[in-house]
């Protein structure tokens, strides 16, 4: 049981705790019951008499958009911002018999969430905590322990770079120990190995030479019976480009040097058209059709193109 008048310091007093605010109003009329603020809910005017505040005569917004909204929508909890801070508020309806009235309360977000800044902070420092109480251990072990492989490590990298005499210091006879006495006897053996090797690069070396050299000679000669013929004669890839020609093709075609043709699409180049002009199809092409069905063909009907752009026409075979 309260008196009226002291309904404002009961809700002063209980919001104070949570750097809140609280009012009371009539739910009808939104005139001011109590409010925790240590206002009067009343004014007076310049006659002297006394007028009652309604909610919007705060200038607190949030209060009385919180106030309209539970009229409107009945809504009871719902974030407010006022001044550029959230604000959690609340509004319930308190009704008995002769009473209509409406308890709005306020409370910053940032009370809300101070436990919860405090936990993570406390959290954040065990982690940090943590963490370094590991790194310090890592770094013991490292240095006790750790030093051995570090150093199987470097010489196995010197080893794979073709350093092959460096050997790695056995200093504990464990699994590291074990690991780099083997590390140590597969780097005598390739050592030996790499000897071996280079005798045996020497004499293939030698081998291939003389192939290469009887290889020379073989195309040598192939030129020269290529070159001897009157008729032209040239051979092109599978994708058409030209792999060889001889004098007699060169001349016949008006160009000057082999390097004019090697590697170039021969259909492009010399075959692309018919005597009046028209577009030559690759695929109507019977040298093609050689390469794609694996037999011979030969043509009489058909003519070739010179550098200078001037055709001649020809009988040839394609195989």
């Amino acid at each position: 049981h309260l008196l009226l008048s002291g309904i404002g310091d009961f809700l002063e007093t209980s919001v104070a705790a949570y750097s809140g605010s609280a009012i009371i109003v009539e739910r009808d009329t939104g005139y001011l019951i109590a409010n925790s603020m240590g206002m009067r809910n009343f004014k007076t005017n310049e006659d002297g008499t006394l007028a009652r505040l309604h909610v919007e005569d705060l200038h607190r917004d949030m209060l009385a958009q919180a106030y309209a909204r539970f009229l409107l929508d009945g809504e009871s909890q719902r974030i407010l911002d006022e001044g550029g801070v959230r604000h959690h508020v609340h509004a319930q309806e308190f009704a008995f018999e002769g009473v209509d009235w409406i308890v709005i309360s306020a409370i910053t977000g940032d009370f809300l969430l101070d436990e919860v800044e405090r936990s993570i902070l406390i959290t954040v420092m065990l982690l940090v905590l943590t963490i370094l109480v590991a790194i310090v251990i890592y770094r013991i072990v490292a240095k006790r322990l750790f030093r051995p492989v570090d150093e199987l490590l470097r010489v196995s990298a010197e080893l794979s770079a073709g350093e092959l005499s460096k050997r790695v210091p056995i200093v504990r006879n464990d699994e590291i120990g074990s690991i780099s006495r083997s590390l140590n006897e597969v780097a005598n053996n390739l050592e030996r190995i790499f000897d071996d090797l280079e005798g045996h690069v020497e004499a293939r070396t030698r081998e291939l030479h003389e192939a290469n050299s009887e290889l020379a000679r073989n195309h040598d000669r192939l030129q020269l019976i290529l070159d001897s013929t009157a008729e032209g004669v040239y051979g092109i890839d599978r994708e058409g480009r030209c792999t060889f020609c001889n004098h007699s093709s060169i001349r016949m075609l008006g160009y000057g040097h082999e390097e004019e043709l090697l590697g170039h699409d021969m259909h492009e180049k010399i075959h692309h058209s018919l005597a009046d002009g028209t577009p030559f199809p690759l695929d109507a092409s019977r040298i093609f059709r050689s390469i794609t069905e694996g037999r011979g063909y030969e043509a009489e009907d058909e003519v070739l193109w010179k550098k200078d752009g001037t055709s001649f026409p020809v009988a040839y075979h394609a195989f």
